[in-house]
């Protein structure tokens, strides 16, 4: 098991997200090739920041909202407010533009706000899908139950539940959340690379401590996880299969060399991501 510590940089208008891929030592685990943490933290009304209209492409990105509320409009015409314990998932394929803010009533009254946003790279040719965007309410994510924890199913399978969210890449994603002093084990076999990033308070993971905003990225041979806290806290559990094509970023966009992203930007520039 390795561990890295979250990056502290700005986005969007200029909010604070703490950043454990990528990282000069960490760029990637299985098919995620970004993860931004914001909060958790506490908006005062009218004071909340947005990410204004830019565009993506070749990815797909999660917004996974703990806590607070965010809208979403995309050059689709989508439209969407996703409050706690939801998602909005968008297929950037061969691009797309949108714009993320505070939802409504945390404008107007504040409150408190913790999230994650993940890419997830786009396996080859794929990248040059068409877009597509979708919510999933709380109904919709599956939830595995035991005493002092709850699992919440995202995207992969565990202990026969499946997450809604299908992709391309296959991912994994759960949100493991326990009570002071909970524990529980996962075992999840099958599984290429694995990591688990801690949301809040700590943990200990086959008895090594991660503290919040710590990613561990497990050995090859870790696939049972012994999870045990002290005070309450909450863990993402990530990964997949790594995607093997070349990795080229650029700002919004992911591309497999250099010649299919100077591509991307002239799609953009001559403006076939269309438009709000």
């Amino acid at each position: 098991m390795k561990i890295f510590q979250a990056q502290q940089t700005l986005e969007g208008a200029g909010f604070k997200v703490a950043r454990p891929i990528p990282t000069p030592v960490c760029e990637s685990v299985g098919p995620f090739i970004l993860l931004d943490h914001i909060g958790p933290l506490v908006a005062p009304a009218g004071q909340s920041v947005a990410a204004p209209t830019h565009p993506h492409a070749g990815i797909e990105t999660i917004s996974y909202f703990l806590d607070g509320e965010g809208f979403h409009q995309d050059s689709l015409g989508n439209k969407a407010t996703t409050g706690p314990g939801e998602v909005q998932w968008m297929r950037a394929g061969r691009g797309i533009v949108h714009d993320e803010a505070p939802g409504k009533s945390l404008v107007e009254r504040g409150g408190r706000v913790h999230a994650v946003q993940l890419w997830i790279n786009m396996p080859g040719a794929s990248k040059t899908s068409e877009p597509v965007y979708k919510s999933f309410r709380q109904a919709d994510i599956p939830k595995y139950v035991e005493s002092g924890v709850e699992i919440s199913v995202i995207a992969g399978q565990y202990a026969g539940l499946t997450g809604p969210l299908t992709t391309l890449a296959e991912p994994l994603l759960m949100r493991v959340s326990l009570k002071a002093n909970g524990s529980t084990c996962l075992i999840l076999s099958g599984i290429e690379a694995l990591g688990a990033f801690v949301l809040e308070g700590a943990v200990t993971i086959n008895g090594t401590p991660i503290a919040a905003n710590e990613l561990a990225v497990m050995g090859d041979s870790e696939r049972s996880l012994e999870i045990c806290c002290t005070t309450e806290s909450e863990l993402l559990v990530l990964g997949g299969h790594e995607i093997r094509d070349e990795l080229v970023r650029y700002g919004p966009f992911v591309a497999n060399s250099a010649a299919e992203m100077q591509q991307t930007i002239e799609r953009f520039q001559k403006g076939l991501f269309g438009e709000l």
